[in-house]
C-alpha cells in the first residue's frame, strides 16, 4: 500500500473519532436545560471506554451578552453559506463589541459542546503562559527534565519548554504506518500508555531547530503544568481560566483512571466559552478590567517562534498565501489549503483538525469561531476574508 493512502486512511480514522458531538445539559446562557455531563452518542462507546472518566471543569458563568441572531441575508450572508456548506455547528462572529452572528446549525444549539481537536494546544499554551505567571514555572527556558526527573543526564535533558511550545522538541515522531496498528493511532486510543510513551521518546534532531508538529509534545506538556502547579490539569484550567473569564463548565478527556487530561485534544466547550478564549487572546489577556495573564507573556506566545514564522506557543500565526500550510518542516503528509492571502495581517488562530477554528485579530477587533465536523476540504483563507469584507 502506498504510503500517501496510509497517511490518508490513518487521518480517516481520526476523523471518524473526531467528529463526535458532545451534547451537555446544566444551565446555559440562554436558559436551556441541560444534563451535567455529556451524553455521548452510542457510535463511539467503545472508543471513550478508554477515556472514562472525563475531567469537569468548573465555570462560573457570567453573561457575555443577550443571543446573537443569525441573519442569513444580512451583512455576513457569505460567511454563514461557507460556514453551512462545511458542515458547520455553530459560527460565531464577534466584532467591534459585538456578537453580530450566532448561527447554529444541523438543530444544534448554544449547549453544543463537540470535540474540538487540537483546539485545545491553544489553551495548553495559555495555561502554561499561566503557570509562568503565577511562578509554577519560572521561564519557557527551563529545563524540561527540571520537571521530567526521567530525562535527566540523558540526551533530552537538553529540552527546553521553549522547545516543547514551539513544537521544536527533536523527539522522535509517533509513526503512522500501520493504520489502526501504527504508533500514533494507539497512542490516540491507549490512553493509560500515554504517560509511558511519551517518557520514552527519544531524540532525533537538536532541540529548538526544526518545526514538527506533535501531539506528544503537547501530551509532555501537560505532564509538566501538572507536575508544576501540583494540580489536576482541569482544576488548574478552573481556576485560571475558566472561572475568570466567566464560562460555563466543560470537559476533558482523562489517559489514566485517576487523570492525567489529554491535552492535546479532546476539550469540550461550549463555542461562546471558545469566543472567550478568542477575546482573551485578542486582548493581551485583559478580561473585565482584570489581567488574567500578563500582557508581555500573551504577546510572547502569539509572535513567531525561531522555527516557524506561522507559528508561536502551541497557536497559529497567519501567513500570506502559500496553498498549503504543513504541519512539518519537510513540508509532506497533513496539510491546509489557504487559498488565497488574508485580508488581515495580524491573523492569530486556534487550529483543530478538519475545520475548528477560532480566529483573532486586533487590528480589526474580530474574533471568529467555527465548529463542526471535521472537513478535510477546510479551507483556511475563505472565512476569515468574508468575514473582515462585511460591511
Amino acid at each position: 500500500m502506498k504510503p500517501t493512502l496510509i497517511k490518508f486512511l490513518h487521518w480517516a480514522f481520526f476523523a471518524s473519532i473526531l467528529v463526535l458531538i458532545v451534547n451537555c445539559h446544566s444551565t446555559n446562557e440562554q436558559g436551556e436545560p441541560q444534563n451535567s455531563s455529556p451524553a455521548i452518542p452510542p457510535t463511539f462507546a467503545t472508543v471513550l471506554e478508554t477515556r472514562s472518566p472525563l475531567g469537569r471543569v468548573t465555570g462560573k458563568l457570567s453573561s457575555l451578552g443577550k443571543p446573537a441572531a443569525c441573519v442569513p441575508d444580512g451583512s455576513h450572508t457569505a460567511s454563514i453559506t461557507y460556514a453551512e456548506s462545511m458542515d458547520s455547528y455553530a459560527l460565531l462572529i464577534w466584532r467591534d463589541g459585538v456578537i453580530e452572528q450566532e448561527c447554529y446549525f444541523k438543530e444544534h444549539g448554544s449547549s453544543l459542546r463537540p470535540e474540538s481537536a487540537s483546539m485545545h494546544k491553544s489553551v495548553l499554551g495559555l495555561l502554561i503562559v499561566a503557570a509562568i505567571s503565577d511562578g509554577y514555572i519560572k521561564s519557557v527556558d527551563d529545563f524540561a527534565s527540571k520537571y521530567l526527573p526521567e530525562w535527566k543526564d540523558d540526551e533530552r535533558s537538553d529540552i527546553r519548554i521553549r522547545d516543547l511550545l514551539t513544537m521544536s522538541s527533536g523527539l522522535r515522531s509517533l509513526s503512522s504506518e500501520g493504520g489502526l496498528n501504527s504508533e500514533s493511532s494507539q497512542f490516540f486510543m491507549n490512553g493509560p500508555a500515554a504517560r509511558a510513551k511519551i517518557l520514552s521518546l527519544r531524540l532525533v534532531d537538536k532541540p529548538g531547530t526544526v518545526f514538527r508538529y506533535a501531539n506528544t509534545d503537547s501530551q509532555l506538556l501537560g505532564l509538566i503544568l501538572e507536575r508544576a502547579v501540583d494540580k489536576s490539569y482541569e482544576q488548574y484550567l478552573s481556576e485560571r481560566l475558566w472561572q475568570p473569564l466567566g464560562a460555563d463548565d466543560a470537559f476533558v478527556w482523562h489517559n489514566e483512571p485517576q487523570g492525567f487530561a489529554r491535552t492535546y485534544s479532546a476539550l469540550h466547550a461550549r463555542a461562546r466559552d471558545w469566543l472567550r478564549l478568542g477575546l482573551l487572546v485578542k486582548d493581551y489577556g485583559l478580561h473585565n478590567q482584570q489581567q488574567i495573564i500578563p500582557k508581555a507573556l500573551v504577546s510572547q506566545m502569539t509572535s513567531s517562534s525561531a522555527t516557524n514564522a506561522g507559528y508561536g506557543w502551541q497557536i497559529w500565526l497567519g501567513k500570506d498565501a502559500q496553498e498549503k500550510r504543513y504541519y512539518n518542516a519537510e513540508r509532506v503528509g497533513l496539510a491546509v489549503t489557504q487559498s488565497a492571502p488574508y485580508s488581515i495581517k495580524d491573523l492569530v488562530f486556534f487550529d483543530g483538525f478538519g475545520g475548528q477554528r477560532v480566529y483573532i485579530s486586533r487590528d480589526e477587533n474580530l474574533v471568529i469561531v467555527r465548529l463542526g465536523d471535521v472537513r478535510m476540504d477546510w479551507d483556511d483563507a475563505i472565512l476569515p476574508n468574508l468575514a473582515i469584507r462585511a460591511p
